[in-house]
C-alpha cells in the first residue's frame, strides 16, 4: 500500500515557530504552535540525545508514520516515541497538550513540509509479495521481507547491520563468532567488529588478549583511542587484540539502549571468569570527553567483580595529550575516570583484576560485550 503520510515529530524545548521554521527549510518539518504529546503507544520507544536523532530513527524506515520525542528524565537524552501508520489529517490539533513535548511533522510527498499537507491511501496498489519483493546483496524473499546474509539488512538487504544484535534478530542464531561490517545510524561509513551470534546477538568493540609474557598494548594515546588500536581486523579476523575506538563505540550506542558486560577472565582450568554488568551503558560524543554513564552496574558471574565505573560524575575519557581530569597521568594508564580519578581501567597494561580482596591471577583477556535491549523499526 502506497502511503503519502505526514510525519509528527516533537520538538523536547519551549515551542519556538521560529526554530521549528528553521528546521523545515533544512529537513522538511512543520512545528505545531502550542506544546503537544500524541499518548498512544507506538511500535518502538527508545532513548535518543536530541531531537534530530530521533528524527533520522524514524526517517529512515517507511514503517515509521510518527515520532514523539518528550524528556527521558536522564541528562542530555530525550524519549523517541516512534509511530506506525499515522492517518492524523490534522496533527496539531490531535493529542495532549503536554510543557515538555511539541509535535512537528514533515510530508514524505512535499519536500517543503507544508502543514496542510494530509495523508491519502492509494488502496488500488497492494502491498507487495513474496513474488513482488526485490532482494539486493543475495538476499532472498521471505514473506514481506528478504533473509538476508551476514552483514547485511533492512527489508531489502540493501544496508549493513546496524549492530550484531540486528544479524540475531534477522535469524543468524548459530551461536557462531566472526568479523562482520556494521553501519549505525549516524555513521558515515561502515566499519569491522567482532559479532557472536547467541545470548541475543553481541557487538564487541573491544577484545583485550593478555600475552604469555604479561603485555598488550603500549599506553594509547588520545587519538589512539579515538581511531581505535590493536591489530587490523581487516588483515586479523581471528584477532582477540583490538578496539575498535571511542567514536564508533559512540556511533553504536547512541542509535538505542544498551546493556554492556565487561567480562575478565585469569588463567587456569577452569578459567576464573569475572563480569560487571551494566544497564543503559552510554558514551557520550567527542565534545563531552565521551563522558561514560548507565542506569544500573550487576554482578553476573560467580566470582563478583567490584564496580570500576562509580567515579564521581562526569565520568570522561582521560589519555596522554588530552587528559581533562588529570586522572590518566595520575593513575598512568588512559580509561574512564570520574573527578575523584577512582575506580580501573580496562585500558591499564596490565588490566586490573576487578575483584575484591583477591590478588590479580594472570589475567587472560578482557572483553567488552554490546547487546541492544529495544528493536530497530524495520525499513
Amino acid at each position: 500500500m502506497f502511503l503519502t503520510y505526514v510525519l509528527l515529530f516533537c520538538i523536547v524545548l519551549k515551542s519556538d515557530p521560529i526554530w521549528a521554521n528553521d528546521v523545515v527549510k533544512h529537513h522538511g518539518f512543520v512545528g505545531c504552535p502550542i506544546a503537544k504529546v500524541v499518548i498512544e503507544q507506538g511500535p518502538d520507544t527508545m532513548t535518543g540525545r536530541s531531537l534530530l536523532q530521533c528524527v533520522m530513527r524514524c526517517s529512515q524506515s517507511d514503517r515509521c508514520s510518527s515520532v514523539t520525542v518528550c524528556p527521558s528524565g536522564e541528562t542530555g537524552h530525550v524519549r523517541c516515541q516512534l509511530r506506525s501508520n499515522d492517518t492524523t489529517r490534522a496533527p496539531c490539533l490531535q493529542g495532549q497538550t503536554h510543557n515538555s513535548c511539541h509535535l512537528v511533522y514533515r510530508t514524505s510527498a512535499n519536500s517543503k513540509g507544508e502543514a496542510e499537507a494530509t495523508p491519502t491511501d492509494d488502496s488500488t496498489t497492494s502491498t507487495p509479495t513474496t513474488t513482488e519483493l526485490t532482494c539486493e546483496n543475495g538476499g532472498t524473499p521471505n514473506g514481506t521481507k528478504c533473509f538476508c546474509p551476514l552483514p547485511f539488512a533492512g527489508r531489502h538487504c540493501q544496508r549493513y547491520m546496524r549492530d550484531c544484535t540486528e544479524g540475531y534478530e534477522n535469524g543468524h542464531q548459530d551461536g557462531h563468532q566472526g568479523v562482520y561490517l556494521i553501519q549505525p545510524m549516524t555513521s558515515p561509513s561502515p566499519f569491522l567488529v567482532k559479532c557472536g551470534f547467541a545470548f541475543g546477538g553481541i557487538s564487541f568493540p573491544l577484545i583485550r588478549r593478555v600475552n604469555a609474557d604479561g603485555t598488550v598494548w603500549s599506553a594509547i594515546t588520545w587519538e589512539q583511542a579515538k581511531a581505535g588500536v590493536g591489530d587490523d581486523l581487516n588483515v586479523q579476523p581471528s584477532s582477540n587484540n583490538f578496539f575498535t575506538g571511542l567514536d564508533t563505540l559512540h556511533q553504536i550506542l547512541s542509535q538505542s539502549q544498551y546493556y554492556t558486560n565487561q567480562i575478565q577472565s585469569g588463567y587456569g582450568t577452569p578459567w576464573t571468569i569475572t563480569s560487571a554488568f551494566y544497564a543503559r551503558f552510554t558514551v557520550g560524543p567527542e565534545t563531552t570527553d565521551y563522558t561514560l554513564s548507565y542506569s544500573n552496574f550487576y554482578d553476573r558471574a560467580a566470582t563478583p567483580s567490584s564496580n570500576g565505573l562509580n567515579g564521581s560524575s562526569p565520568i570522561v575519557f582521560s589519555a596522554p595529550g588530552h587528559d581533562p581530569n588529570g586522572c590518566a597521568g595520575s593513575r598512568g594508564a588512559p580509561g574512564w575516570y570520574g573527578s575523584d580519578c577512582s575506580g580501573h581501567s580496562m585500558f591499564a597494561d596490565p588490566p586490573t583484576w576487578p575483584v575484591p580482596g583477591q590478588g590479580s591471577p594472570d589475567l587472560r583477556e578482557v572483553r567488552f560485550a554490546l547487546v541492544r535491549k529495544r528493536l530497530f523499526l524495520e525499513e
